[in-house]
């Protein structure tokens, strides 16, 4: 971001990259963070990124935000969208004859507070799905609007 303003210094962007060089930044905050500073920068200095492929979400979004995207002929873009997994370990448990005793919170909404169901559940409870369904909506609306955008 000081690079944006900096008259006499960095005076261009550019990128060469592909899926594997974004390895270390597959959260997605990590990579909007960066997605920002590029967005940032290229509103005031030329960005460029070439890729011999695009292929995920993640790598598609950041590349969304240079000025100029340069892709091999032979190169893809893929756009898989969002999935949540989660790991249930309740049967497990009964297996090796251990019980998690788990406080349960008493407020309003407490069926979603859904951090305990790993260790006391089999599998997502209606209001844990929902409530995973959501957040993977919310970050898909979220890249589209950005991209759509760009």
């Amino acid at each position: 971001e000081k690079a944006e303003n900096d008259p006499g210094g960095i005076s261009a962007l550019y990128v060469r990259g592909d899926d594997d060089s974004l390895a270390p930044l597959r959260g997605l905050a990590a990579i909007e963070e960066l997605r920002h500073a590029v967005a940032s920068f290229s509103r005031t200095k030329p960005s460029f990124i070439h890729s011999r492929s695009f292929g995920d979400t993640h790598s598609y979004f950041l590349a969304s935000a240079f000025a100029h995207l340069a892709i091999q002929p032979a190169g893809e873009v893929c756009f898989p969208g969002f999935a949540a997994t989660a790991e249930f370990f309740e049967g497990f448990m009964e297996k090796l004859g251990v019980a998690a005793k788990v406080l349960k919170c008493y407020i309003k909404r407490h069926e979603l507070k859904n951090a305990a169901n790993a260790l006391t559940k089999k599998g997502f409870t209606m209001a844990h799905g929902e409530a995973m369904e959501g957040l993977v909506g919310d970050a898909h609306d979220m890249v589209m609007e950005k991209v759509a955008k760009s």
